[in-house]
C-alpha cells in the first residue's frame, strides 16, 4: 500500500474513531469528499481557492477538542480537528470564510462512505469513487 493510501486510511479511521462513541452519530452514514465537493457540503470559497483544496464531510459534525475544554471557541468541524491533531503537515491555511485549506495531494482524492452493514451492527469505510 502506498503512502497516500495509508494516510487516507488513517484519516478516515480517525474520523470514525472520534465519532463512533457519540450517541447522536449512531446509525448515521457519513460521506467524506477529499478534494471533491459533495452536494450537501457548505464550503464557501474565495476567488483564489479551488474546490480540490478542501475536505468535505456530510453531515457536518462539530466536536470539542477534549473533555476539559467545552466552550464555543473550542468547537471544531470534525475534518478540521482531525487535520490539526493527526495531520498538521497537510494543513495549509484558512480561507477568509474560516474553512480549512489542505494539501489534498497527500491523500487519495475521492468520495468515501462510512456505511452501515445490512443488519446495522457494524460500519466500514468504502470508496464510492476516486477523482
Amino acid at each position: 500500500m502506498d503512502e497516500k493510501s495509508k494516510k487516507t486510511q488513517k484519516f478516515l479511521r480517525s474520523i470514525s474513531r472520534r465519532l463512533s462513541g457519540r450517541s447522536d452519530c449512531t446509525r448515521v452514514e457519513f460521506l467524506v469528499g477529499i478534494g471533491y465537493p459533495l452536494d450537501d457540503s457548505k464550503v464557501l470559497l474565495d476567488g483564489t481557492d479551488s474546490e480540490s483544496d478542501y475536505i468535505y464531510v456530510v453531515p457536518d459534525i462539530q466536536v470539542y477538542r477534549d473533555l476539559h475544554h467545552r466552550s464555543d471557541k473550542d468547537l471544531f468541524r470534525i475534518s478540521d480537528f482531525i487535520c490539526y491533531k493527526y495531520f498538521p503537515e497537510i494543513v495549509i491555511d484558512r480561507n477568509k470564510y474560516g474553512y480549512l485549506k489542505v494539501d489534498t495531494s497527500q491523500l487519495v482524492k475521492g468520495v468515501f462512505k462510512y456505511q452501515l452493514s445490512f443488519y446495522g451492527t457494524r460500519r466500514r469505510w468504502i470508496k464510492m469513487f476516486s477523482v
